[in-house]
């Protein structure tokens, strides 16, 4: 949800996000779509299409493994942009997929440019290495650590 005024914190269900809508403008892009977790929206995504006005093209990917693609094939068939987004959990995805917007440079006229399709995803993929100690590191921080990862990125004071 993505520069609600109001309420956005207030949504815990698809009947909210419709709610939501009609109350105040706003961009609901629908997050890794069909990405092999719990969080993921699958068969969700065709029961509330209208909800939804951009699907995100995530960084967790491989050339060889994109969970992505189900996503893209679904934003075409519904005239919905694709947004890219990082999802950054570790430093090393940092800059690997990201959106350029036609727009003005205040929120609401980006909002308004991804709704209307005016956005490109960039995007290059994970080596495989990186992608495993990613998600080891995710799982199990511990692990992911003695594989050589650099753990989540953390703030420093």
């Amino acid at each position: 949800l993505l520069n609600f005024s109001r309420g956005a914190e207030d949504v815990r269900s698809f009947d909210d996000v419709a709610r939501l809508k009609r109350q105040a403008p706003g961009l609901v892009v629908a997050p890794h779509p069909f990405f092999p977790s719990r969080a993921s929206l699958l068969g969700r995504m065709n029961r509330y299409a209208d909800l939804f006005d951009a699907v995100e093209y995530n960084a967790m990917f491989t050339a060889s493994l994109n969970f992505n693609i189900p996503g893209e094939r679904w934003a075409r068939r519904h005239g919905k942009p694709m947004v890219g987004n990082g999802d950054v959990h570790v430093l090393e995805q940092l800059g690997t997929t990201y959106s350029l917007v036609d727009a003005e440079l205040d929120p609401a006229s980006i909002c308004a440019a991804i709704a209307a399709g005016r956005v490109r995803v960039v995007s290059r993929p994970l080596p495989w290495l990186t992608a495993a100690r990613i998600v080891t590191n995710m799982m199990v921080p511990s692990l992911g650590r003695l594989i050589g990862s650099p753990g989540p990125a953390r703030a420093s004071m």
